[in-house]
């Protein structure tokens, strides 16, 4: 494992985490909160899927202790009742 790798991911943490606020200002003078909100949720849903499909270390999943379809469904149903 490279060396560098846990800082650069704190560093990619917390460069998201800080322009989360800038760009949540920005999309809600052009969209209504809870349509920001749903595709928030859509979007992470969408993240979640490819982690949850990719494979490391010759085909073992990264540990979800949920089983996947039931962590993709209760993902798209909650992003459904936040944009509805």
């Amino acid at each position: 494992m490279n060396r560098y790798l846990p800082l650069t991911m704190l560093l990619l943490a917390a460069l998201f985490w800080g322009a989360g606020n800038s760009l949540s200002k920005l999309v809600l003078v052009h969209v209504e909160p809870l349509t920001a909100v749903g595709l928030r949720c859509t979007m992470a849903s969408l993240v979640l899927a490819l982690f949850i499909s990719f494979k490391r270390n010759g085909g073992s999943r990264v540990g979800v202790a949920v089983p996947a379809k039931r962590l993709l469904r209760l993902s798209a149903i909650f992003s459904a009742a936040i944009t509805l």
